[in-house]
């Protein structure tokens, strides 16, 4: 039994030795968030960043924070403290769920008129089918009008992904996970219609000098939208140029036709290598399951581990060991090698974090990388337990614990009582 102590805490000190590296307890609270759906709060940081007036991670909680009038205040305190990160209001009004859209979309077109990026978020809230021919009469039309007038085009991309690596990666402040949900959760306008309005100017003239002035530019928004940061908007901006060329190529000077001739040419074999780009996003993130997959089980190992040395110490206290020194060597044994199995599966996404934190990484491949942390969702094992009948098993998750906790204490008391109660004394 002695050997088995021993064992057993040298399991416990080993894996508070883990637990002491940054990567594992990223490892462990990302499974823990994964598996139990857990909700992060962002009280805590909000409450700090608002103490210290860290206008940086008052605009991090305004993009990860699931309330919206919170999310909205927060925003408001980032902007007052650094009107640079007015772009946070972007973000913001490109939920579905956000209160105040049409004033954050005001002052966003106040502080970068020249963005076609600020119209194209506010025609994306108004009603309209992409599916049928825009007719001129819709809402949309106007500020749809002003994003292909407009001389730049910014998403904001750049500035978000800045953001995300300065709170996660350098300050260590939650976990990649939000990296990656606050990337790819990043709006970018309605491209159905843009591609609408692009038709529309495109087909309303007749005469052709009309027609070159529209189809320049249609011809120059599409351009714009070639050199963002995202596939969807890169492939939208191909289509759209494209239409536009054609339409320019008959009535263009001569000397014209062959420079926009090679420029169709391009821009029709640059489309399904930029279509083949997107799916290999889901390709790596399929890549890493395996990985999840095994910090994920090594997480509910280490657990059980701990849970089960947790009540063979309530037990040895009480003085009541018989039959533990096989139940402590192998809750120590199982401990240690998930502890060990679960910070090698998890040293891959260590070296994909570290790339995301290089400040040289683009930001489409700042994307890419960060779909890797998106294979601790799609586990087999997160599959299971997202089923109804564990569902419902975490409702009553608390009532369960404490009605555990309450036996444990009446049956330990019983324990005590009986290891006290005097010997009986023989009858003579």
């Amino acid at each position: 039994m002695r050997n088995a102590k021993i064992a057993a805490a040298g399991a416990v000190v080993a894996a508070l030795l883990f637990f002491m590296a940054t990567s594992f307890r990223q490892a462990m609270s990302t499974s823990a968030n994964t598996l139990f759906q857990r909700e992060q709060s962002f009280d805590q940081l909000r409450a700090n960043a608002e103490e210290h007036g860290d206008a940086k991670l008052l605009a991090y909680v305004a993009l990860h924070e699931r309330r919206p009038e919170i999310a909205q205040a927060a925003a408001e305190h980032a902007v007052a403290l650094d009107p640079q990160l007015t772009w946070t209001y972007y973000v913001l009004a490109g939920r579905w769920n956000v209160p105040n859209r049409a004033e954050m979309i005001a002052k966003l077109q106040r502080w970068d008129p020249q963005n076609a990026a600020v119209y194209m978020v506010e025609a994306s809230h108004m009603s309209g089918n992409i599916f049928l021919p825009a007719s001129g009469e819709e809402p949309w039309i106007k500020p749809m009008a002003r994003a292909f007038d407009a001389p730049k085009y910014d998403s904001y991309m750049q500035q978000h992904l800045d953001l995300e690596r300065e709170i996660v990666l350098r300050r260590g402040i939650g976990n990649p996970q939000n990296l990656w949900r606050g990337l790819t959760s990043h709006p970018i306008g309605n491209m159905g219609f843009a591609h609408q309005y692009a038709n529309l100017a495109l087909n309303t003239s007749q005469q052709p000098r009309e027609i070159g002035l529209q189809a320049r530019r249609v011809a120059t928004f599409g351009e714009r939208l070639l050199a963002a940061e995202t596939t969807s908007e890169r492939l939208m901006g191909s289509a759209i140029a494209l239409d536009a060329y054609k339409k320019l190529q008959p009535v263009a000077p001569a000397e014209e036709v062959g420079l926009i001739a090679v420029r169709i040419a391009y821009l029709e074999s640059i489309r399904p290598a930029s279509y083949w780009r997107s799916v290999s996003w889901w390709m790596l993130e399929r890549a890493m399951e395996s990985n999840a997959m095994t910090v994920e089980v090594c997480f509910l190992l280490i657990l059980a581990a701990a849970a089960t040395l947790a009540g063979c110490g309530i037990a040895l206290i009480f003085h009541h060991g018989r039959g533990l020194q096989a139940v402590l060597w192998s809750a120590s044994v199982t401990m240690l090698i998930a502890c060990v199995v679960g910070y090698a599966a998890y040293s891959p996404f260590v070296g994909l974090s570290e790339q995301l934190a290089n400040p040289n990484v683009s930001i489409e491949s700042g994307i890419y990388l960060s779909y890797a942390f998106a294979s601790f969702h799609f586990t087999p094992l997160v599959d299971i337990l997202q089923q109804p009948a564990f569902q419902h098993i975490y409702e009553w998750t608390g009532s369960i614990v404490l009605l555990v906790l309450v036996l444990a204490w009446i049956a330990a008391r019983n324990i005590l009582r009986m290891i006290r109660r005097p010997p009986a004394i023989a009858a003579t």
